[in-house]
C-alpha cells in the first residue's frame, strides 16, 4: 500500500474535529444515505432504470461537498460548495483556470444556510482554500 497526496482548492467553510450528523451506523457514515433518509426523507423509487436512477441521484445531492484536508485519521474538512472544488492527485497536475473559479449568491447561501440548519452556528465565514490530504491507495 502507497499513499496519494490530494491537492484541492474550494470555497467553503473549515470545520475542525465536528461530529457532523451522518457520523452514525445508521448512514454507514455516508453524507448522502444521511441527506436522503434524514433531509429529503426520501429514497430513489426502485423502479428506477440505471440512467433514471443516476439521474435521481444526481439532481438531488447536498448543496455542500466534504473537503478533507488532512488524512491518517485526522476529522479536518471543509464544506464547500460543489462547483468550486477542484483536485488532483499525486502524478497528475491538472489545469487551473481562474476564470472558472466562482460562484453564485445563491450556492454560497444554500452552504450557510446547509451549515447552520444541520451543523453549527458557530462558523466562520466561507474563503478560498488551498489545501492537501493524504489517502493510502493499493497499487
Amino acid at each position: 500500500m502507497s499513499i496519494d497526496i490530494y491537492g484541492q482548492i474550494c470555497y467553503g467553510v473549515m470545520l475542525e474535529r465536528m461530529k457532523f450528523p451522518w457520523d452514525k451506523e445508521e448512514f454507514n457514515h455516508y453524507i448522502s444515505n444521511w441527506w436522503f433518509d434524514s433531509v429529503l426523507k426520501s429514497s430513489p423509487p426502485d423502479n428506477l432504470s440505471t440512467d433514471d436512477l443516476y439521474s435521481f441521484i444526481s439532481s438531488n445531492q447536498p448543496p455542500i461537498k466534504i473537503v478533507s484536508y488532512a488524512g491518517a485519521g485526522f476529522d479536518l474538512y471543509i464544506l464547500a460548495i460543489p462547483s468550486t472544488v477542484r483536485d488532483c492527485t499525486t502524478g497528475r497536475p491538472v489545469d487551473l483556470d481562474f476564470n472558472k473559479l466562482t460562484y453564485t449568491p445563491e450556492e454560497r447561501y444554500n452552504l450557510l444556510h446547509f451549515i447552520e440548519t444541520h451543523i453549527t452556528k458557530d462558523y466562520s465565514l466561507p474563503q478560498w482554500w488551498l489545501s492537501c490530504c493524504f489517502k493510502p491507495c493499493i497499487r
